[in-house]
């Protein structure tokens, strides 16, 4: 798999070594959350990742796609998500999602909302640093 795969509207990019970064563009399927499952899997290897979500123009997470995720996330040592650029209706939507998927969890993944990206970085970082410890 590249470094880098377009997912419908959306894309993700690997950055090594365990983040994983998404933008959002549009409506959000089942088929994209299936291929971002996919995708997190294949580039964390089975190790503790952070996912970074770039979310200005995301519209919706329907509700297949939620439970994709939550499904697909329920196993994986994902730590933390952080999400920039983020509308009220975004956050709200990736609150939900989020939920749901640490209903599902053992350990639960933290959740967090930024103006850009170097906050989220140093954030998910350290949300890494503390899971290892």
């Amino acid at each position: 798999m590249p470094d880098q795969i377009a997912i419908g509207p959306h894309a993700a990019t690997f950055d090594p070594p365990s983040t994983v970064l998404l933008t959002f563009s549009g409506d959000i399927e089942d088929i994209h959350a299936a291929k971002v499952i996919e995708a997190c899997a294949h580039y964390s290897a089975g190790q503790p990742f952070t996912i970074l979500l770039h979310t200005p123009g995301m519209k919706s997470v329907t509700p297949k796609a939620r439970k994709v995720f939550a499904d697909g996330f329920k196993d994986m040592p994902l730590v933390a998500a952080g999400f920039t650029s983020a509308s009220i209706r975004t956050r709200a939507i990736a609150t939900f999602v989020v939920a749901a998927i640490n209903i599902l969890r053992t350990e639960k993944m933290a959740v967090g909302f930024f103006e850009g990206d170097d906050p989220a970085r140093v954030w998910a970082a350290e949300r890494l640093a503390d899971w290892k410890a």
